[in-house]
């Protein structure tokens, strides 16, 4: 056994340990302290800003309730007292009705078979329980105007705002996304600020574009992407020429549309196709609409024709 040797000069110290082999229990370090002690505080503050927001969160939840059980009121209400909007938003009918009641049936026919078919350009299919939903609120509010498909279109919308339809209600067909093919990589907005000169009129055009896709790529990316896709689905794969993209972004934007909206997408690409801007891009219910526009409607063989296209055109989306 060997023995320990003794320390016997100064110089002997140096082999002695004074560094614990085993760290004692519930010793920590300074980093460690400080690492406790900044996730102390951020949990700290987590709790302070939990309970700042709570009064906020649970108004904001009690307004989501009171608006869930208002529209729900206000759908039940439907199917028991006339709409205060519709009477608000629809036209009526006039108080002498020239037409005989055969021709005022041929009217509400055509009126809502023109809403049929742009429901089912969208997918949309209203099923026999979704079709008595809508006559029972069309008999709650008879001063309403029926024959012009404006007011079925408002009355459409009121309800499906409303969540009035169920699934068995309406078939909706979810279109799936077409893969476009991939456009040529762009240099960053940033890496042109640094490398283009605004100084000079093809400059500032290509920094404008620039603002614009990245406006586009980044806030209104999903709206976008779904109008083009179903350009690009529904018109023989059609894509927008980059004067045609800055064309529309300045329409959008001259006529303050909503970015986030489809309908004002649509809106301007029936007019930039009415100005010649854009390659008919136009359903066949939009066709027709456009020559309703020019057409003499005081005519009755007028009137006729559009009726035979219009019923046309629903036979065909139906097969």
């Amino acid at each position: 056994m060997s023995r320990k040797r003794k320390v016997t000069s100064p110089l002997g110290l140096g082999e002695i340990s004074a560094t614990p082999v085993k760290m004692a229990e519930g010793y920590e370090t300074r980093r460690q302290f400080y690492e406790r002690l900044e996730r102390e505080e951020k949990a700290a503050a987590a709790r302070a800003k939990e309970a700042e927001e709570a009064p906020l969160k649970a108004a904001q939840r009690e307004y989501s309730k009171n608006l869930v059980a208002l529209r729900k009121a206000q759908a039940e209400a439907l199917f028991i007292n006339p709409s205060e909007y519709l009477t608000e938003n629809c036209t009526h009918l006039p108080e002498d009705i020239n037409s005989t009641p055969e021709q005022v049936t041929k009217d509400i026919r055509e009126a809502f078979d023109t809403l049929r078919l742009e429901l089912s350009e969208r997918g949309v299919t209203i099923n026999p329980v979704g079709m008595e939903k809508i006559r029972r609120v069309v008999e709650l509010n008879s001063s309403i105007d029926i024959t012009k498909v404006e007011n079925w279109r408002v009355l459409y919308s009121h309800l499906d705002d409303l969540n009035v339809f169920t699934d068995r209600d309406r078939t909706v067909i979810e279109s799936k996304p077409v893969v476009q093919p991939k456009p040529s990589e762009k240099p960053s907005l940033d890496r042109l600020l640094e490398t283009v000169s605004g100084e000079t009129r093809e400059g500032r055009a290509l920094l404008a574009e620039a603002v614009m896709e990245t406006a586009i790529a980044e806030e209104y990316r999903p709206c976008w992407q779904a109008f083009t896709e179903s350009l690009y689905r529904n018109f023989n794969g059609f894509v927008l020429s980059e004067p045609q993209r800055r064309l529309f972004y300045d329409m959008m934007v001259k006529w303050n549309c909503n970015f986030n909206r489809p309908k004002d997408f649509d809106r301007v690409r029936v007019a930039m196709c009415k100005n010649g801007d854009l390659p008919g891009l136009l359903y066949e219910s939009e066709k027709l609409d456009i020559e309703m526009e020019k057409a003499d409607l005081n005519n009755l063989e007028v009137r006729r024709e559009f009726a035979r296209r219009s019923r046309q055109l629903t036979e065909q989306r139906s097969r």
